[in-house]
């Protein structure tokens, strides 16, 4: 059986959302553009899992829901 190859994101690809609002379309023209399988939004203060998938654009988003970041995980 042959191993399977992780599939890696380019978050450098999602870096022109940063700086928008992150509306649906934006969210998905970032996940399109890093090559991601999925993609989530981070807000201040938000808990979330810290298990990395290597095939996830995690996008932060400040208050007035604004981009402010793009990372792989």
């Amino acid at each position: 059986r042959p191993e399977e190859v992780a599939h890696v994101i380019d978050d450098s690809g999602a870096s022109f959302v940063i700086g928008q609002p992150a509306s649906p379309q934006n969210v998905e023209a970032a996940r399109q553009g890093a090559g991601a399988a999925i993609v989530r939004t981070l807000r201040p203060g938000q808990i979330v899992t810290m298990e990395f998938s290597a095939d996830r654009l995690n996008l932060d988003v400040n208050n007035a829901n604004v981009i402010t970041g793009a990372r792989c995980g």
